[in-house]
């Protein structure tokens, strides 16, 4: 879906269920894809004004699956956490065992915002004085679907700089 497929505003998190549930159920169709959305906005865990809570998106997933016909969802076994920053680890981690995952956050420039994290890179960086002597960094970055492009190009977040707000979910397809 492009944005001006999207009804409402701070969908953000809907967006990134259709997106997750394209990567757990395999391409969606168009009409998936719609009614899926239709019954999350229309469901008690959305609100146009506020959009859906960190700790509901494996809810809000469960109800985009099932409204396509997709196996019930058992959320208990959805893994969720906070986290801070430095979690390269942690954040690869998610990725590697649940593949493409919800990241929840609070900080500038987006406010409360949720995307998709599909991906992560870590890129080593020394630098050499023309005086002499070196320093060398380590950065990592995460992929994500950041939902403001109404093209859909990939955005690369910077960890380090993510708030200690962060709050993964990742979903496990029963």
């Amino acid at each position: 879906m492009t944005s001006s497929d999207t009804d409402y505003a701070n969908d953000c998190a809907v967006v990134a269920t259709l997106e997750i549930m394209g990567y757990k159920w395999g391409s969606l169709t168009n009409t998936q894809k719609r009614t899926a959305y239709n019954a999350i906005v229309n469901s008690s865990y959305f609100s146009s004004s506020s959009g859906v809570g960190y700790d509901k998106n494996d809810q809000i997933f469960k109800v985009g699956s099932e409204a396509i016909g997709k196996p019930t969802q058992v959320t208990s076994d959805d893994p969720e956490k906070f986290t801070n920053v430095n979690n390269y680890s942690t954040l690869k981690s998610y990725l590697q065992s649940y593949g493409p995952y919800y990241l929840s956050f609070n900080q500038n420039p987006y406010g409360s915002h949720t995307v998709t994290v599909k991906g992560i890179r870590k890129y080593n960086l020394t630098i050499n004085y023309t005086t002499g002597g070196s320093d060398n960094y380590s950065e990592g970055f995460i992929a994500i679907n950041d939902h403001w492009q109404s093209d859909g190009v990939d955005a690369f977040m910077n960890i380090d700089g993510l708030s200690i707000t962060t709050y993964l979910t990742a979903i496990v397809a029963n």
